[in-house]
C-alpha cells in the first residue's frame, strides 16, 4: 500500500489492469474473463460501472453491462454481498425494471453470460 492510501474497510485489494484502476482483484479478473470471453464472440461489448440514481440523492454503480445480438445483462462481481449492496442493487431493480445478477467467482460469470 503506496503512502496515503486508504486500506479497504472490507479487505479488497486494488489493481491495475489495461490502465484502468478496479476496486479488488475479483473485478479485475472479471473485467480480463469479459475481455476474453467477448474476443471469442461471447457477446459484442461491455461497459463498465454503470451509474443509477436512487432515492435521497443516492448512486449505486453496477460493475458491469454486457450486449449481445439481442440481449444484455447486468452484472455486479461481489466476493461478499453485503446488506446495503443488496438493498441498493433491489432498488435498482425496482425503480428501473432491470435484472442484476451477481457473480461471486469466475464460473458464475461465464454461466451468466453464456446461459441465455
Amino acid at each position: 500500500m503506496k503512502w496515503g492510501q486508504k486500506k479497504n474497510k472490507y479487505g479488497a485489494k486494488r489493481c491495475v489492469i489495461d490502465g484502468v484502476s478496479f476496486p479488488s482483484l475479483l473485478e479485475g479478473e472479471a473485467y480480463k474473463r469479459l475481455k476474453f470471453l467477448q474476443k471469442a464472440g461471447e457477446f459484442k461489448l461491455f461497459l463498465m460501472q454503470i451509474p443509477f440514481s436512487l432515492p435521497g440523492g443516492f448512486k449505486h454503480k453496477i460493475d458491469f453491462c454486457v450486449f449481445g445480438d439481442n440481449w444484455y445483462k447486468f452484472i455486479e462481481i461481489k466476493g461478499r454481498d453485503l446488506p446495503i449492496g443488496r438493498m441498493k442493487r433491489l432498488q435498482c431493480e425496482d425503480i428501473y425494471g432491470i435484472q442484476v445478477h451477481v457473480a461471486k467467482n469466475m464460473r458464475e460469470l461465464n454461466d451468466i453470460i453464456t446461459n441465455r
